[in-house]
Order: C-alpha cells, then sequence, then structure tokens
C-alpha cells in the first residue's frame, strides 16, 4: 500500500509539524485577498512560506483562473522537507528551503502566507511580519497569538495591523485531523489608519529593508553623509570571483561548498564594513556630508549585487544542462534562472535551485524535440503513418502552413527535407545580422538540429562556428557512432538566397526522431506500434524509442555539484 506524503514525511523525519492547510481556510484567505485587490487588477503574486505540497497556491491560482481565464498568478514557495519539495507542482518556484536561513526582505510579492510550525509559530510570525516585502500577509496560527509580546512588538514595528479574518480547526480536516483552534489573521503593511497617508494604498508603512538595517546598524537618525566609493565594475567582480573560485577548489570539495564559503566570507566583510560606518560620530558625519538614507541605499545594492554575483557563477557552471537545450529553451531556462538571484545563497537553497533546473530540463528536452520536429513539417516533407488516411490536396493550406502543423495528424518526415520559410543566406555584412553566411532563424534551427540529436544519442560536436555558408554549397556536419567508432554525416545542408534550406538527414538519425515525435505527441504507445506505423523492423525501432535524453534529478544534481569545471 502506497503511503502519503504526509506518512513519507513522518517516516523520513521531515514532518516538520506539517498541518495541511484546509480547503476552508483557503478559501477564506482567497476570498479576503480578493476583496483587498486593485480595481482592475488581473495579476498576483503569492509566496507561501512552508508551502508543504504546494496546496494553497495551487488552488488560489485555480480560483483565479475561474475568476477570470487571463487572471495572472505566480507563484513562489519555501520549503524544508525535500519529500514536499520534490511533490510541489511544476508552476510553483522555489525560492528558498529553509525558513530560518532566508531573508524575506528581498524578495518583494503581492501576498504572503504562512500555515507555521506551531510549537514555534511565536518565533516563525515575528519573522515574517518584519521581514514580508509586501502590502499583506496571511497567517493560520494559535489563537493565543493575541497574548505575544513578541508579535505585537513586530506589528508595532511595522506599523501594521492584524485582523482576524475567522476561526478554524482541524477536526474535519481532509489530511490530518487535530483539535487546535487556529485563527486566520490579515496582517497589513499598508495600516488601515494611514490611508490619507501620501503613501500608496499598497505601500507597506514601514519598509521591511529600512526595519532590518535600522535593527542591525542601529542607523535610525537622518543626518547627512557622504556618498560611498563607487563598486568596482561588474565584469572585474566576475573575473575576481573566478580567480578565487579556482584558487579554492580542491578534489575535497565540490562547487557548491566553495562558493558558499567565499560568499559568506564576502557578506561578513560587507557587514562588518557597514557596521564600522554605524559607529561614527554624527557630528562627524554631518561634516563629511554622509546621509543615512545613501548608506542605506548603499548597503541594499551590495548586498542584493553579492547575491546575484554568486547565483550566476553558479548558473554559469550548469553547461551539462544549458548545453543540452534548444536555443528557445535556453533562452527561456536562463530568463527563469537569472529571476531567481533574490533567492538567499545556501547551500540548500542551491540544490533545490539545481534540482529544479534539471527537472524543468527533462521538460525542455521533450518539448523541444517536438517544436523542433513541426518546424520541419511542410507539405512536401512529410508521409502519413499507415492509420492515418488523411489527403492533403495541392492547394490545402497553401497560405497557412501553421494549419498544416497544427491539423495533419500522425505522420513521419522525410529524410531528405526542404524549408522554404525558415531563412537561408544572409545577404548582410554586418556580423550582428547573420552567423557564418546564415540568417539567425537558420543558424539556430541548423544547431537546435544538433542539440536534438545529441539528447537523441548522436554525439555531435560540430557548431556553426567552424563553417561558412554559400549559397547552393553543401556543408557537412557529422556526429559520432559508438557501436562503429566511425565518425557519420547526420545532416547535409544547402542554404540558398531565397531563404530555403535542402537537407538529407542520416537515416537512423531521423528515424529515432521520428519515433521519439510520435511517442510524446502520442501517436503511438509502444515500440511495436512505432515498427507498424512508420514500417521498420522491431529491432531498429527499440534503439529508438524511449531514447530521448532525461536527467534523473538528485544524480544529475550530485554530479553537476561534484564538478569543479
Amino acid at each position: 500500500m502506497q503511503l502519503s506524503i504526509l506518512e513519507e514525511n513522518k517516516a523520513t523525519n521531515q514532518d516538520f509539524e506539517w498541518y495541511p492547510t484546509t480547503s476552508e481556510i483557503i478559501d477564506a484567505m482567497f476570498s479576503h485577498a480578493m476583496g483587498r485587490r486593485p480595481s482592475g487588477s488581473l495579476a498576483m503574486s503569492m509566496l507561501d512560506v512552508g508551502a508543504g505540497d504546494g496546496k494553497v497556491l495551487s488552488t488560489c491560482k485555480a480560483k483565479a483562473k475561474s475568476f477570470n481565464s487571463h487572471f495572472v498568478v505566480d507563484l513562489f514557495a519555501i520549503e524544508k522537507s525535500s519529500l514536499l519539495l520534490d511533490s510541489l507542482p511544476d508552476e510553483v518556484a522555489i525560492i528558498g528551503t529553509d525558513f530560518w536561513e532566508q531573508t524575506l526582505i528581498d524578495k518583494p510579492v503581492d501576498l504572503v502566507f504562512s500555515n507555521p510550525p506551531y510549537s514555534e509559530f511565536i518565533s516563525w510570525s515575528e519573522k515574517v511580519i518584519r521581514e514580508a516585502s509586501a502590502p499583506v500577509a496571511y497567517l493560520v496560527i494559535p489563537q493565543r497569538w493575541k497574548d505575544s509580546t513578541h508579535i505585537k512588538q513586530a506589528l508595532d514595528a511595522r506599523s501594521a495591523t492584524a485582523e482576524v479574518i475567522g476561526s478554524f480547526d482541524f477536526l474535519s480536516s481532509e489530511d490530518r485531523k487535530a483539535r487546535a483552534k487556529v485563527d486566520l489573521v490579515c496582517i497589513d503593511f499598508t495600516s488601515v489608519k494611514f490611508r490619507d497617508h501620501p503613501h500608496r494604498a499598497d505601500t507597506p508603512m514601514v519598509d521591511s529593508f529600512d526595519l532590518w538595517i535600522n535593527q542591525s546598524f542601529g542607523l535610525n537618525s537622518e543626518q547627512p553623509v557622504n556618498k560611498l566609493s563607487e563598486f568596482e565594475k561588474k565584469r572585474q567582480q566576475e573575473e575576481a570571483l573566478k580567480v578565487a573560485l579556482e584558487k579554492q577548489l580542491v578534489p575535497a570539495k565540490n562547487l557548491i561548498e566553495v562558493l558558499l564559503e567565499l560568499y559568506n566570507a564576502d557578506m561578513t566583510k560587507l557587514l562588518t564594513t557597514y557596521k564600522s560606518v554605524a559607529t561614527l560620530d554624527p557630528d562627524l558625519m554631518r561634516e563629511l556630508d554622509v546621509s543615512v538614507k545613501s548608506v542605506k541605499a548603499s548597503l541594499k545594492l551590495r548586498i542584493k549585487g553579492l547575491k546575484d554575483l554568486y547565483w550566476k557563477e553558479l548558473f554559469s557552471r550548469y553547461g551539462s544542462i544549458i548545453d543540452r537545450l534548444t536555443s528557445k529553451s535556453r533562452r527561456k531556462m536562463l530568463e527563469s534562472l537569472h529571476g531567481k538571484t533574490s533567492v538567499d545563497f545556501t547551500a540548500s537553497n542551491a540544490y533545490a535551485l539545481t534540482i529544479w533546473a534539471i527537472k524543468n530540463a527533462n521538460k525542455y528536452f521533450d518539448k523541444q524535440l517536438i517544436e523542433t520536429f513541426d518546424t520541419m513539417i511542410e507539405k512536401a516533407n512529410i508521409i502519413n503513418y499507415k492509420s492515418n488516411q488523411r489527403v492533403f490536396g495541392q492547394n490545402t493550406y497553401r497560405y497557412s502552413l501553421n494549419d498544416l502543423r497544427a491539423n495533419c495528424g500522425p505522420v513521419k518526415l522525410e529524410y531528405r527535407i526542404v524549408l522554404e520559410y525558415i531563412g537561408g543566406i544572409s545577404e548582410s555584412t554586418y556580423s550582428s545580422e547573420q552567423r557564418s553566411g546564415l540568417r539567425h532563424s537558420a543558424a539556430d534551427f541548423i544547431e537546435d538540429v544538433m542539440t536534438v540529436a545529441n539528447n537523441l544519442g548522436f554525439a555531435c560536436d560540430d557548431r556553426l562556428c567552424s563553417v561558412r555558408f554559400e549559397s547552393g554549397k553543401k556543408q557537412e556536419f557529422f556526429y559520432h557512432d559508438i557501436k562503429t567508432g566511425k565518425d557519420r554525416v547526420l545532416m547535409e545542408v544547402k542554404a540558398f538566397k531565397n531563404g530555403n534550406l535542402h537537407i538529407k538527414f542520416d537515416q537512423k538519425f531521423m528515424l529515432a526522431l521520428n519515433v521519439e515525435a510520435g511517442r510524446l505527441k502520442g501517436w503511438i504507445h509502444n515500440a511495436q506500434q512505432a515498427a507498424e506505423e512508420l514500417d521498420e523492423t522491431i529491432e531498429n525501432i527499440a534503439d529508438c524509442y524511449k531514447c530521448n535524453l532525461q536527467m534523473i534529478p538528485n544524480a544529475a544534481a550530485e554530479i553537476l555539484c561534484l564538478t569543479a569545471h
């Protein structure tokens, strides 16, 4: 009998007092949050601190979509349990693992939600209230929260108000029953009593970063202060980090360990420097024409820059993942990774983000194969499956290639194809407008084909930088055949000034592409069916079926993070 996630957490000592939020609580929170949103707004970003299996986030997104199909909801999570991390929906971005290793001050969202462990709900709630960078937070906490001096002090420090939206228990919980009586508390950082204040209604009255820096450094006054020296250029920082990293990398340490040591040393140095500024005599600071406001702004920028620097250095080592992506997938992955540099740089976060990158790369591997296959679908390039009796007339879809690609049904590609709309020879003499003599769209397509081929097991190292296309002149690209130990031609490509590409593919590669495209599109469901539909022997099909690359997240992450270069 399969264990539930809750039972698995208990069995692996990863329970962390997880009481899944009931549907009743989620409904109450969502209704209240929707009532607060600005008129006409169809976007919301949510952070769940201690997200569990992502039920709250997914439910809220589904409710928002049912309210209006155009509603955009960005979902973020902090969760410690590795089992629960694996169960989180793909739409949820993990921005932290251990809550106590994270800061919330640099994670701006529209709404923070948390159903904390009840044995530490006071300290947990206090941290959320003091650090949340959002107009509002919702906490599911025991009713005795009203007696907590620490929570009251945190509310006062942020000029925030607390309102009980509803009281609940877990006696009828779908997942874990308990007698605990809890309140759903709305923490309003915009503070109702300050509605006439010049701040915007959705802007916290006390900025969480300002509160943190005042407590950490004692910078409360507003005396003028001289502007600090400018930071080193970004490129110099990156080079300095690479040099330091190479010096520290030894066989006994993995990449993440070394980066973390260097990051902690840099962060300690940074905070020590700013603490020393806080000890300066106020009169001296006035004489130096230095203001507390500029010191705060400088420190905030330096901390963000330091996180950004270290995350991007780690991402730059993801070559074993990025190199397996096509141009479109690579752009999406890098944009998504670079959008996560506000996450605290910790070992657990680095491993979690690495696993996230691998899991998402696996989806890209399948999706990009289909996209590459569909790009090659033109009427002259395809043959119907045996079971596909649809006939396309000479003029059918003549003017709508997209319709053909969407409606052609089960087909396979010929190994000789002509692409009329892909690009071809570029007549521009500017390097920014062409690559190896090709228009960018044609160059991207050729490299995408080689990327897909690599993922299908056809090891090819060729790249466009080694060739120069001329109109009508054949260029060959090779792969290494492991079985024979010889190099074989993956494809012969001719490009023309009219924007066409003529390509002759290796027949083994085209068979693998046809089989995997058919499987991923749901046209074929086993090797035997593939052999019948594609008119091939079962022996040839067996080498192709399910051959598209898939990484195992935990194992791949370990290998990646142990790799220094």
